[in-house]
């Protein structure tokens, strides 16, 4: 399966380094989904059991 074709989670999306994979993402026209903190907060289970579904292939932390 080509990495373009692989939907990806990135979370941490609005800090330094999440921006950056962002534009990456985007400039390479990779599916991705970036959930806000106030939707995905890492401290959070549920969020994180809710947010890791199964079309998800890859996920990048960037959060700090």
């Amino acid at each position: 399966m080509p990495f373009e074709s692989t939907p990806i989670l990135l979370i941490g999306a609005t800090g330094m380094l999440g921006r950056a994979w962002r534009q990456l993402l985007e400039q390479r026209r990779v599916e991705h989904a970036a959930p806000p903190r106030s939707e995905l907060d890492i401290t959070d289970t549920a969020m994180i059991e809710q947010a890791l579904e199964p079309r998800f292939k890859v996920v990048v932390n960037c959060a700090g």
